[in-house]
């Protein structure tokens, strides 16, 4: 049995924590990626999206975090963690989150976390305000 194996059950434990404190947990709509359609008013395409409202923790990234240390994002900027079953498949780069303020960011990366959690890297700053 492997270190992590052993360790899933204080895991799963610590995981669903973070996603009971009030700081953290945060109601957001996820906009997940189904394909692009030709919008012939506007003469371009544009994106369409299932949307979820799912709860989740935000959180900013500091030293500690492991995408940081990788160079993925930088210190400061917003993470996102969710539960794997409240997102659903698939989940692709071209996907958005809402937060509750309104603001939009664009998925960077996803990381599954061992069935346990999903993390979620967003582009720094959101990319506009939903309407």
């Amino acid at each position: 049995m492997s270190i992590l194996n052993s360790n899933i059950p204080a895991i799963k434990t610590v995981i669903e924590a973070l996603f009971q404190d009030p700081k953290l947990k945060k109601d957001v709509v996820y906009h997940r990626f189904q394909s692009e359609s030709f919008n012939a008013a506007l003469g371009y395409n544009v994106e369409v999206y299932d949307e979820l409202e799912i709860t989740g923790c935000k959180f900013k990234a500091t030293a500690k975090t492991g995408a940081v240390r990788e160079s993925l994002i930088q210190i400061g900027e917003p993470v996102f963690l969710f539960r794997p079953a409240d997102l659903g498949e698939p989940l692709s780069v071209k996907d958005q989150i809402v937060d509750e303020e309104g603001a939009v960011f664009k998925v960077k990366s996803v990381i599954p976390l061992h069935g346990i959690a999903t993390e979620i890297l967003v582009e720094s700053g959101g990319i506009q305000e939903e309407a």
